[in-house]
């Protein structure tokens, strides 16, 4: 074969061997590209999808927090379909397919007479809790329901939240009816806790932070349960009196930071949080054994 170079251009082996190499280039600029668009539509159906999620979830704490009595519901555990008596009347909420409903009668809600809270739902379930126990025996024992919901994404993976929603119930624990002539019971100060009261309300990320800590790490367990019931006992006192004074704010504001800043690492980065833990101990420790040391010197 003739690999001499011409005047009239390249050879037959250097004329195959940049073939090949623009084949392997726009393959790879091809692929480069394909997953640059993937992961723009990924990422921007992921954004729509946490928007709906929190949407949605933020409808259903709501709708159901005031909740008296829940007065019809498939099970105690992995609920898909539920009916609560409230101060406004009744709410309910189900998942028809793939399509979680909510409507404002007696009975499940159902296409026709339901409204589309969200659509493509891969999973919705809910756990009725008791005030003393992890589930629910009664209605009438319920304190708090836990709420999973799943979307079923097109470009990533399916994205699910928890939630556990506290029900107020307004001192009435044991699912009494409402009172006569419909009249509606006082409902707590816009500032029920200090972390809101601080930071001038309920969407602020530093609430958000807080109030994920406390489902993940406070509610699981007896100890943080009976410290949740302690704090929604005293915490409204407090959470006015420093709503009603700028510079309490203020100190409440700087005093929460540090704390709000552990807790993220806790929920995100476990390990992190664990180690600085570890580390403010360890320096607690050392601190006091020193002071000790200094004082016997003395």
């Amino acid at each position: 074969m003739n690999t001499q170079h011409t005047a009239n251009g390249f050879t037959l082996i250097e004329l195959i061997a940049v073939i090949v190499l623009v084949g392997i280039l726009a393959a790879a600029g091809g692929m480069f590209f394909a997953d640059g668009a993937r992961g723009y539509m990924a990422v921007r159906e992921s954004s729509d999808i946490s928007q709906k999620l929190d949407l949605t979830i933020m409808r259903l704490e709501r709708e159901f927090r005031e909740s008296l009595e829940i007065t019809k519901h498939n099970g105690f555990t992995d609920i898909s379909k539920m009916v609560a008596e409230t101060p406004a009347g009744f709410r309910s909420v189900a998942l028809n397919g793939e399509t979680l409903l909510m409507g404002k009668g007696e009975d499940y809600p159902t296409p026709s007479d339901g409204y589309v809270l969200m659509d493509h739902v891969k999973n919705f379930s809910m756990t009725l809790n008791s005030a003393k126990d992890e589930k629910a025996s009664a209605s009438e024992d319920i304190s708090s329901i836990s709420i999973t919901l799943s979307y079923a994404a097109q470009y990533g993976k399916t994205q699910t939240v928890r939630t556990t929603l506290f029900l107020r119930n307004n001192g009435n624990i044991g699912s009494s009816t409402p009172p006569p002539g419909g009249v509606t019971p006082p409902e707590p100060g816009d500032h029920c806790f200090v972390a809101t009261a601080a930071c001038g309300g309920d969407l602020h990320p530093m609430v958000r932070t807080l109030r994920a800590f406390r489902d993940e790490y406070l509610a699981p367990w007896a100890g943080g349960r009976a410290f949740i019931s302690a704090y929604y006992t005293y915490g409204p006192y407090f959470a006015n009196a420093i709503a009603q004074h700028p510079v309490a704010k203020i100190c409440a504001y700087i005093a929460l930071l540090p704390l709000t800043g552990l807790a993220a690492l806790l929920l995100w980065s476990p390990l992190g949080g664990f180690a600085i833990l570890l580390a403010l101990c360890g320096i607690f420790c050392i601190s006091k054994h020193a002071y000790k040391r200094a004082r016997h010197v003395a």
